[in-house]
């Protein structure tokens, strides 16, 4: 697992998460372990301003969209409102912006703060990365736990915060916001539709796509243990096969995502992830955003599963099959149950707050969502197990229709 930086945050100032960028954003699954985000500080308060029209299609079956042009405030404040019906069960916002876009607060219809950053930001518990400054995409998808929901009914509104680089509040700044909601009456069972993107050339090898399909049927079959259909389509690509963007996002990823229908979530297999041939898979967001942009992606590493010598044991493709279902995971909002350092938590209740290795191996290391695999010197133990809350989480993902 790739690591990422503790943070700290003063009164005016967000701290931008540059490093963890650089190494993955703490999303990524290797054999080495991870440590989780934290910070403390305040805030502020302001408001936002925002034109356009409805770009809505009203798509067939439970999904809506609209997009339009915000700017932030003079303090680098702005308010998205969310309109929830009252067959809503979900929805997401997604911010994109030269600057760092971050979730500030959440507030119901009846005027409650739901969420506010200071409250999780030094937390030991982790409930979504929004409040994180990660890139030039932010994407929040609410409610996460069955503790969150339902929705009541009206307005919604979404205060978010633009960050520059260096950490302050940038006010005046642009940004492209797309509300989603869905209208899902069944929040047990539901569809992800995947698209499994090759990168350039990596779909002429026979013996990849060969080990690629086998992993794909072990990852089926743990998601539809916990009420999850996958739906997969494959495509090819001219992305590179070393996955260079995988840590930092790219503009190349939003072209390739837009090439299919806004309700997909992406797989790309390269190579290597950044060369790096320990890093077996990267997650762009917990969790990633199915509007197309430069973290619209989960990456996966063929060779670092191959092994030392290039070759695919039952093992490795198994293991492969559980990176997949890991990662995707982590897109569809789930985070590790505990993180390697044994201090940082999911926001969870029924998985187990151990606090040390060995207590967090033997209660939590079949876990789908441990931070690392567990392995001897010949096979991994299986990990494909998720708890009641963790597969209410990925339900109430905007993709899982």
């Amino acid at each position: 697992m790739n690591h990422t930086i503790s943070l700290h945050r003063a009164a005016s100032t967000r701290l931008p998460l540059a490093l963890s960028l650089a190494l993955g954003l703490g999303l990524g699954l290797s054999l080495s372990a991870c440590d989780v985000l934290g910070g403390n500080g305040t805030g502020g308060t302001g408001t936002g301003s925002g034109t356009g029209t409805d770009s809505g299609t009203g798509e067939p079956g439970m999904l809506s969209r609209d997009n339009y042009q915000a700017t932030s405030d003079a303090n680098g404040y702005l308010e998205i409102p969310v309109e929830v019906g009252a067959d809503t069960s979900a929805f997401m916002v997604t911010i994109e912006s030269e600057k760092y876009p971050t979730l500030e607060s959440l507030t119901d219809p009846s005027g409650n703060e739901v969420l506010y950053w200071k409250d999780w930001y030094s937390s030991t518990e982790s409930l979504t990365s929004a409040f994180f400054l990660q890139g030039n995409t932010m994407a929040f998808n609410w409610p996460v736990r069955e503790v969150d929901g339902p929705l009541e009914p009206g307005t919604w509104t979404v205060k978010a915060s633009t960050i520059s680089r260096m950490g302050s509040y940038s006010g005046n700044t642009d940004v492209e916001v797309t509300v989603m909601t869905k209208a899902d009456p069944d929040l047990t069972t539901s569809q992800v539709h995947v698209q499994i993107v090759w990168a350039q050339d990596v779909d002429q090898d026979a013996d990849v796509v060969a080990a690629v399909e086998a992993a794909v049927e072990r990852w089926r079959e743990i998601w539809g243990n916990y009420g999850v259909e996958l739906v997969e389509s494959y495509s090819t690509s001219d992305l590179d096969p070393s996955l260079p963007f995988a840590s930092t996002g790219s503009s190349e990823v939003q072209t390739n995502a837009e090439r299919f229908d806004g309700q997909t979530l992406v797989l790309i297999v390269g190579e290597t992830i950044g060369n790096d041939n320990s890093l077996f898979g990267i997650a762009g967001g917990i969790p990633g955003s199915i509007e197309p942009n430069n973290y619209t992606y989960v990456t996966l590493s063929w060779l670092a599963h191959a092994g030392s010598n290039g070759n695919f044991s039952d093992n490795e493709i198994r293991l492969m099959g559980e990176t997949a279902a890991h990662e995707c995971g982590h897109f569809l909002g789930l985070f590790h149950p505990v993180e390697s350092s044994y201090n940082y938590w999911d926001a969870l209740d029924d998985t187990s707050q151990c606090s040390t290795w060995q207590a967090c191996e033997n209660r939590l290391g079949s876990n789908l969502m441990f931070p690392y695999p567990i392995c001897g010197f010949t096979s991994c133990d299986p990990q494909g197990d998720l708890t009641p809350q963790q597969e209410g989480v990925w339900q109430r993902y905007i993709g899982a229709l």
